[in-house]
């Protein structure tokens, strides 16, 4: 593949077991790894977590960019998997991921249902970090961090929204 945005190609890989895995899923986890890199390019990869807080993958892409055409390339592959195997398309309820604008801008041109947007715990705990440490007043900077570890804790939408 090759568009305006230079990127020179989009593969994805799944198997049948791993779409059976994504029929029955209701939330989305999606990232670009630079952890497992091939010739440079990133690995974006798709999946679920389960109660236990384990990941399972539906699939992976290798594309040359990480764009929201490369998300939506991910997210439609999906979605064409599962009318191969005969199952209903994906409707999830969620998104993890980090706060990229390309994950998110190609989940909703695939997936234009409503959806919970779940950010990643380490992600945000790390750039909330980045921001607090230019606080002087340290004992502010502590009961920051111990206020969002507290949210972090939050058992519904409505305890969320209303700390």
């Amino acid at each position: 593949v090759e568009d305006n945005d230079g990127n020179k190609f989009r593969i994805f890989i799944s198997s049948v077991r791993l779409l059976n895995i994504a029929s029955i899923s209701s939330h989305i986890n999606a990232e670009a790894t630079y952890k497992l890199i091939w010739q440079g390019y990133p690995v974006l990869i798709i999946g679920t977590t389960d109660l236990n807080k384990v990941f399972h993958p539906f699939g992976l892409s290798i594309c040359s960019n990480e764009k929201t055409k490369d998300f939506q390339f991910i997210f439609n592959s999906i979605q064409i998997g599962m009318q191969k195997i005969k199952k209903e398309l994906l409707k999830p309820t969620a998104r993890l991921a980090d706060a990229t604008d390309a994950i998110k801008s190609g989940f909703k041109n695939v997936f234009n249902n409503e959806y919970n947007q779940i950010m990643c715990w380490s992600h945000m705990k790390t750039k909330v970090e980045n921001r607090v440490c230019h606080i002087d007043d340290k004992d502010v900077m502590k009961e920051i961090i111990y206020d969002i570890e507290l949210l972090h804790l939050s058992n519904s939408t409505v305890v969320f929204k209303l700390a």
